[in-house]
């Protein structure tokens, strides 16, 4: 009789430990799926961002090559200027 109880009770401390396994592991898929589920709901929120960083870098860029072709013909312009320029320090 005693074995019988000591088996029983080891039966029963081992079908725990496995409906506790598999309650954890039923919580972890649980938290995993309500992530995934939040991700894709973040998900054109996130696209949309993207689209307007994009745009923000485009615009960006077009200015700096205006800014490069304003400032390159400046520089044009002042060499222009320079060169009808006399240096009155200039030695002869």
């Amino acid at each position: 009789m005693a074995e019988f109880k000591k088996n029983d009770n080891f039966f029963q401390n081992e079908t725990e430990k496995i409906f506790n396994y598999l309650k954890n592991e039923l919580n972890i898929l649980r938290k995993t799926f309500f992530a995934i589920k939040k991700l894709i709901g973040s998900k054109p929120t996130q696209e949309k961002n993207l689209s307007e960083l994009s745009d923000h870098f485009q615009r960006s860029k077009e200015e700096i090559d205006k800014s490069k072709t304003k400032l390159n013909e400046d520089i044009h312009s002042l060499e222009n200027e320079l060169s009808t320029v006399k240096y009155p320090f200039h030695k002869k």
